[in-house]
């Protein structure tokens, strides 16, 4: 008997409490992303130790995003993407999340689809805080709009062209995810549309 408490004391040394955790959870928002959402996870373990989580989400040809670390302090840890899904980025089509916790795996799946909605184009995420914090004009913020195809302008974009400064509120709701991709959008057609942005 004695040796058995022995060997059992020795086990609990080498292997350590986490040796017998139930492995890690990863559990997206939705079963179907569609273009300008954002990825949200949920990471549930039984054991916080270790090191940071690292998580990829692979395509359907295997492709692995660069490793995501992500800091596990509680038990339940809920993370959103810092950038929505870009078609620049991402095909439509099905996606695996990989998620790796103290030598322990888990796995999600989602999928990816274009909803034919209006979405910020890439970069949207570092340009309009600038503009919104005046370090880019109206002209150079309109300029990439009109380029990616996000806004249509029926003049050529000229260096005096103004948007009212009012619209920086919707453009930091924006960036604070308060309002949508298209709501956004739809708001500053609507101001070209009736010259109130004149190009």
């Amino acid at each position: 008997m004695r040796y058995f408490v022995l060997v059992l004391f020795f086990a609990g040394i080498l292997f350590g409490a986490g040796a017998f955790a139930e492995p890690p959870q990863i559990i997206p928002s939705k079963e179907q992303y569609h273009y300008g959402q954002y990825l949200t996870v949920t990471i549930k373990v039984s054991n916080v130790s270790g090191p940071d989580a690292v998580m990829h989400i692979v395509d359907s040809k295997g492709t692995k995003s660069n490793p995501i670390p992500i800091r596990i302090d509680n038990k339940t840890t809920i993370i959103t993407a810092q950038s929505p899904f870009h078609s620049e980025l991402f095909a439509e089509g099905s996606y695996r999340i990989e998620l790796d916790y103290n030598r322990e795996k888990a796995y999600a799946e989602f999928v990816l689809a274009d909803a034919g909605n209006a979405v910020m184009p890439f970069g949207s995420n570092l340009v309009v805080p600038q503009w919104t914090g005046g370090l880019v004009s109206d002209h150079t913020f309109l300029k990439f709009l009109s380029d990616k195809g996000t806004v249509r302008l029926s003049a050529k974009i000229s260096e005096n062209a103004k948007i009212p400064g009012w619209y920086k509120t919707p453009a930091a709701w924006w960036s604070e995810k308060k309002i949508s991709d298209e709501e956004f959008i739809k708001g500053i057609q609507y101001l070209v549309g009736k010259k109130i942005i004149l190009p």
